[in-house]
């Protein structure tokens, strides 16, 4: 099959046909552009109104100077109440509580257990029974603990220096 039409014609037709493509494309770039505008509207009206709203209560809101006294009062009660609150961690605790042993103990295992009545658990082994006891005794007399146990075998040297203690309290 063979083209009829001149070459000029040709060229007219073809730029014709791109025109038209391009034509067409332009419309559907400028349609999905509206369509996302029309998708973002919303949003666009929720910003604005959210800025109008935050404008009307700045507005409308009372003296700031009351605002930053009642700040500066409960910053100060903070700092007072600062003392009360717990502010040990449970690193610090098996810090504290391994500063207590005597030098011929060993501690082999720590174990922690948090929940509403926290535990520590010490397994460990000393040279002589007196040392557990001394050990136990010490740690007795921290605020933080509310009850510290060690099996009776234990403290009267029934056994190859073995023991474990076990710690509950706030911490």
């Amino acid at each position: 099959m063979s083209n009829l039409l001149p070459i000029q014609e040709r060229r007219g037709a073809w730029s014709a046909v791109r025109a038209r493509g391009l034509l067409a494309f332009g419309i559907f770039l400028i349609l999905s552009a509206l369509c996302g505008a029309l998708a973002l509207a919303p949003s666009v009206a929720v910003v604005h109104g959210a800025l109008a709203q935050e404008t009307r209560d700045a507005a409308a809101a009372p003296n700031r100077a009351e605002d930053t006294q009642a700040l500066i009062e409960a910053q100060a009660l903070l700092v007072q109440l600062a003392g009360v609150q717990s502010t040990s961690t449970p690193a610090s605790t098996i810090v504290d509580v391994l500063a207590k042993r005597s030098p011929g103990m060993t501690i082999s295992h720590i174990t922690f257990t948090a929940g509403t009545f926290p535990t520590l658990s010490f397994v460990g082994s000393a040279l002589k029974g007196d040392d557990i006891n001394t050990f136990r005794a010490a740690v007795s007399k921290d605020s933080r603990f509310s009850n510290v146990a060690v099996p009776i075998s234990a403290l009267v040297g029934a056994g190859d220096g073995d023991f474990t203690m076990t710690i509950n309290g706030a911490f």
